[in-house]
């Protein structure tokens, strides 16, 4: 059975003032670094990111039970959430739904489970079991709020709710022994894939049109094994990594391969063969990137990397020394973590700004008061670059935010509805921060 389980300086109180920040023109340099490890723990299956900028990992422990952790600081330090009610051998999925509860889907030979939390993670509770199948991976909740959760064990099956809590079977595909995606594009096309052990002269993507309410055959992949996990840029391009194989010699040979397609699925283009490899994973990075996550074909290190650049239709790799990269992460600061097999350990690829002495740049920041209840925040930008923006109250409370964005040179704004007090404003650009202080009343 073919079973892959599957990131100041105040500038004073007088708002009329332009606020000057004086950096240099940057030369982007990128690496990847250890940034932490997550006690006890032996695989991280998978990262995400909440809305409040926390981030969750799920994981198998070295006492082989299934455990969450999260980490308040950006992945340096780690602490464990509440237990399950029962335990379980893996914890191999996490999601967070629109109302800010977390989800876990979990393996266990005795059966698939999901728990659910209202409260971050300090107590779970079980709202799903099937003892027919193995695992829960993953669960997403669609564009329209119905949630769907994919299992496995020896037919992939979907099964959906519309509250979270009570689930019901939504379709059984019976050329899948497992589910190991689904993915919901811009569109709102829902598509989804999985693996077998059998050798098939072509394993299908399935996609629905209707929220999941029915599923039908697209484009597939000749000679393929596994479809593990898809990704869509900007422009609404589709990328797939898989797992295929064919025979060389008289021998079969196992390839990873990343497939792109332009028509919503229908058709399928090999951009990489990766031989030795399986690419587990495979996400877009803002703006231009694709990174997929490639561990040993024998299971034993190191691990690659594979970045994209769409832009230039290349690639380029990176090596991390570990044995497995189930997981890949793109924060809303647009830092990209990689979770891997090895000892709980966490990676991070950053942009780093080499600082040249000439031609200091400026941007502007001007606040002015709409009506009672909200501010008007400018700024003229000198060129392209990185942005986000944090409003806190006085206790430290984050009201406001706007997540890391890339934004074009010139003038942009931002209107903030606050309530009577006093508030900081903390701005940042290409990684340089400035704070303004306002008062409402």
């Amino acid at each position: 059975m073919i079973f892959f389980v599957v990131f100041s300086f105040l500038l004073g109180n007088n708002l009329t003032t332009p606020a000057f920040l004086r950096f240099s023109k940057e030369m982007i340099q990128e690496k990847w670094e250890e940034v932490s490890q997550i006690p006890n723990t032996m695989n991280i299956w998978t990262l995400i990111e909440t809305k409040d900028g926390e981030i969750y990992a799920s994981t198998t422990s070295e006492d082989f039970t299934g455990k969450v952790y999260k980490s308040n600081d950006k992945c340096l330090s780690w602490g464990k959430t509440g237990d399950f009610p029962v335990e379980v051998d893996d914890a191999i999925s996490i999601y967070e739904d629109k109302d800010e509860n977390l989800y876990v889907g979990t393996y266990c030979t005795e059966g698939a489970r999901i728990f659910r939390s209202t409260d971050k993670g300090n107590t779970w509770v079980q709202v799903f079991e099937s003892s027919q199948d193995a695992w829960v991976y993953p669960i997403i909740q669609t564009q329209k709020g119905r949630f769907l959760a994919e299992t496995g064990n020896s037919q992939g099956k979907i099964y959906e709710s519309l509250d979270g809590i009570n689930w019901s079977l939504n379709n059984k595909f019976s050329a899948l022994e497992g589910i190991f995606f689904i993915f919901q594009s811009k569109d709102g096309t829902l598509y989804t894939g999985g693996g077998t052990e059998e050798l098939r002269e072509t394993l299908w993507v399935y996609k629905s049109l209707d929220e999941g309410e029915t599923w039908e055959k697209t484009g597939g992949i000749d000679s393929a094994l596994s479809l593990f996990s898809m990704t869509e840029d900007k422009e609404g391009t589709l990328f797939l990594s898989t797992l295929c194989w064919r025979v060389e010699d008289g021998e079969m040979v196992i390839i990873g391969k990343v497939f792109k397609s332009l028509d919503k699925g229908e058709t399928w283009i090999k951009i990489k063969e990766i031989l030795d490899y399986v690419p587990w994973s495979i996400i877009s990075v803002y703006p231009d990137s694709i990174f997929v996550g490639c561990s040993s074909m024998e299971g034993y290190g190191p691990s690659i990397v594979l970045k994209y650049d769409i832009k230039n239709d290349g690639w380029d790799e990176d090596t991390l020394l570990v044995e497995y990269i189930y997981s890949l992460l793109q924060s809303s600061e647009y830092d990209v973590y990689a979770g891997t097999g090895e000892e709980g350990r966490v990676f991070k690829y950053k942009r780093k700004l080499g600082i040249e002495e000439e031609e200091p740049l400026f941007f502007d920041v001007n606040i002015a008061y709409k009506n009672t209840s909200s501010i008007l925040l400018s700024l003229i930008l000198p060129q392209d670059g990185f942005l986000s923006i944090k409003v806190y109250d006085v206790a430290g409370q984050l009201m406001k935010r706007v997540p890391f964005k890339f934004v074009k040179r010139g003038k942009c704004s931002f209107t903030f509805m606050l309530p009577e007090g006093v508030y900081f404003i903390y701005i940042n650009v290409n990684d340089r921060e400035v704070t303004r202080k306002v008062v409402i009343f």
